[in-house]
């Protein structure tokens, strides 16, 4: 972790709301260059990284939807000092209450990450996960940029902070796969 990234997640760990959903949006909008896609703008001030009007192939939504809670994990394991696989059991534990949520609003309950990624939660977030933590300086530019943008930083601003190549996530997955089943395990 840089200097940047590192002041970041300590704001954010201290409760610091906008700086939360900063690196929240950020992840996503991280998370959908990855998978190829490009995305119109990130907003605090909306909690939303907006997206053109498209379909998404239901696996790239998942990975995309999961970034913003690997985030937040990765927020909770600095604030706590969580081994990888307890970060792993935090989220699906929020995953499991959120989908809980929405089951008992039923018609009313509002989208939110876990039920957009459309059961594919769980196999989504190591890779989610393995993205994240890959590009976590180019996160924390793009956050900060979005905490100093009026209203939105747009899709041309946040692409100048992206990696310019396509970064190899494969160790990082690996390791996240195992932190998946060491934490699911424990969480049983």
């Amino acid at each position: 972790m840089d200097a940047l990234t590192t002041e970041l997640f300590d704001r954010a760990a201290a409760g610091h709301y906008d700086t939360q959903t900063a690196l929240h949006e950020a992840a996503h909008a991280i998370a959908y260059d990855h998978v190829g896609l490009d995305f119109l703008s990130v907003s605090i001030t909306d909690a939303i990284t907006e997206v053109p009007p498209r379909r998404i192939d239901a696996w790239d939504r998942a990975v995309v939807s999961m970034a913003g809670p690997a985030m937040e994990g990765l927020i909770i394991q600095h604030r706590d000092d969580l081994t990888d696989a307890e970060v792993v059991a935090w989220i699906d534990a929020a995953d499991r209450d959120s989908k809980q949520f929405a089951a008992d609003e039923g018609e009313f309950a509002e989208p939110n990450d876990y039920t957009q990624a459309d059961g594919y939660s769980t196999a989504a977030l190591p890779v989610a996960l393995a993205i994240v933590c890959a590009h976590i300086d180019a996160v924390a530019r793009i956050a900060e940029a979005a905490l100093s943008s009026p209203e939105c930083l747009s899709y041309a601003d946040a692409k100048s902070m992206l990696p310019t190549e396509r970064t190899d996530v494969a160790e990082q997955l690996q390791h996240w796969q195992r932190m998946a089943e060491e934490g699911r395990a424990d969480d049983e």
